[in-house]
């Protein structure tokens, strides 16, 4: 009877151990409706806006002129300073416009498996250090690392 009682209760320990540890209970001990996992992160490059280009414009056109204004004599002084002003102005633009940023910021597209069921994309500015297998948050757009 008594090693009866006593397997009796080793049984009902185990089993209420094991309702403390099921994986069904564990995962909904952290799940929330803004929360989900990182499946896929890509690099993306987001477009400059393109300046104008007037300041070096300008400079290249004083440039250009100045330069031009050193060949030749009477009339022909004066045709290769305007054709300077004008060669300078188009590459000073040029250069003004396109002045070596490449291509512009960098973000980060991730695509996230949400606690809900469904797979959410989401852009992001910057270059945070989110990889694949990280949780996250997602609020308003904005994605925060779950420790």
């Amino acid at each position: 009877m008594r090693i009866a009682t006593l397997s009796l209760f080793g049984l009902l320990a185990l089993w209420l151990s094991g309702l403390g540890f099921s994986p069904a209970v564990e995962a909904r001990g952290y799940r929330c409706g803004q929360c989900g996992t990182v499946v896929d992160v890509d690099r993306i490059w987001y477009e400059r806006r393109r300046d104008s280009g007037r300041e070096g414009a300008v400079l290249g056109a004083i440039i250009g002129g100045a330069i031009g204004n050193q060949a030749g004599r009477g009339d022909g002084r004066t045709a290769s300073t305007i054709a300077g002003a004008v060669v300078g102005g188009l590459i000073g633009r040029e250069v003004d416009r396109n002045d070596g940023r490449g291509r512009g910021e960098t973000g980060l597209r991730l695509t996230i498996r949400m606690d809900r069921g469904f797979e959410q994309t989401v852009e992001i500015h910057g270059d945070m250090r989110i990889y694949r297998g990280d949780r996250v948050r997602v609020r308003n757009g904005r994605v925060d690392l779950i420790d």
